[in-house]
């Protein structure tokens, strides 16, 4: 594996749950300022594709041999419209989103699959989780850039 302080380049890939945009990318920019052994911390930015957010995420996690992960959480919520647009709501804060994977040591990234609970209804003593979920993929930059 590999050391996770730095700039990472990522893509989001939606699942079928998002219909219309579902095989589409976001892509953003990670940056991990603080790491140990273990766990990690940073900032992530979308830069490009479907669904960019101008906010910044907060992004804490743990990598374990080839085992990752971590929360991406942006500050408000955001979703999309029926038509397709990036709608925020300021008075919501944002959801978290599980990322989960492997490190893939050929193609020295990580890669693996995210979830996002958007709505939670207790069904007796069990909880009933609706969600959303897609793939992943972030790479280590191998040279200076910007979040």
């Amino acid at each position: 594996m590999t050391n996770m302080i730095g700039i990472w380049d990522g893509e989001v890939v939606y699942g079928p749950a998002y219909l219309d945009i579902a095989g589409k990318l976001l892509l953003f920019e990670m940056l991990i300022t603080e790491a140990d052994e273990e766990s990690f911390v940073g900032i992530s930015k979308d830069i490009g594709g479907v669904g960019v957010s101008p906010d910044e995420a907060k992004i804490s996690g743990f990598a374990i041999n080839n085992t990752i992960s971590f929360i991406k959480k942006y500050k408000r919520f955001h979703f999309f419209s029926e038509e397709g647009e990036i709608l925020f709501d300021d008075n919501k804060k944002g959801v978290e989103i599980v990322y989960s994977g492997i490190y893939n040591e050929f193609e020295k990234k990580f890669e693996g699959e995210w979830e996002i609970v958007i709505s939670s209804e207790q069904v007796g003593e069990n909880w009933l989780d609706e969600s959303c979920a897609g793939t992943w993929s972030i790479k280590k930059r191998q040279h200076n850039g910007t979040v």
